[in-house]
Parts: C-alpha cells; sequence; structure tokens
C-alpha cells in the first residue's frame, strides 16, 4: 500500500477511535469527512476563525470532489483498504486512491 494511502487509513481510523470513544451512539450519528478547501459551512462553523484555502479548493476539485461534500468515514475507510475493485467503480470518477 503506498505511504500517502497508509497515512490516510491511519488517520481516518483514529478519527473513527475517536468519534466512538466520544459518542456512546456512534452508530446512529455517523461521523464525516470533509476535503480540504471544501468545507461544507457547518464544518467552519465549528472554528472561531476560519480562512478559506484556494489552492486547497483547486486540488480538492481537480481530484473530484465538490464544494460542501461531506463523505461517511466508515465508507471512505472501507474504500480505502479495499485491495480489488468492481470495474464499474474503476469507470467513475474520482478513481480509488
Amino acid at each position: 500500500m503506498h505511504k500517502m494511502r497508509l497515512q490516510r487509513v491511519f488517520a481516518l481510523k483514529l478519527a473513527a477511535s475517536y468519534w466512538k470513544a466520544r459518542h456512546e451512539d456512534s452508530d446512529k450519528k455517523p461521523s464525516k469527512v470533509v476535503f480540504a478547501g471544501l468545507e461544507p459551512t457547518e464544518f467552519k462553523a465549528l472554528f472561531p476563525v476560519w480562512v478559506d484555502q484556494e489552492e486547497a479548493a483547486l486540488w480538492s476539485k481537480k481530484n473530484g470532489r465538490k464544494e460542501g461534500e461531506a463523505l461517511d468515514l466508515g465508507s471512505m475507510l472501507e474504500e480505502l483498504t479495499l485491495s480489488t475493485y468492481p470495474v464499474e467503480r474503476l469507470r467513475r470518477k474520482p478513481l480509488p486512491e
């Protein structure tokens, strides 16, 4: 597995562990992953100061992400740990990482 992918898997597992520890009903409150530069307003509102990162937004959009998109952490982790993909998945964008 590529080093960056391993780091992402580790970060997602850590986030999932943190979420589960903080929320007893974590199965009813799904955790979400947001993308650099494209964070939804609800996420930005959690911080007293937020500076939009245009360069990060361009990179995220280039990689097939959309403004305000938030994906389910469990689903993303599951996809990142797959070793094989069905042909239909490989035909969609963004491609698996």
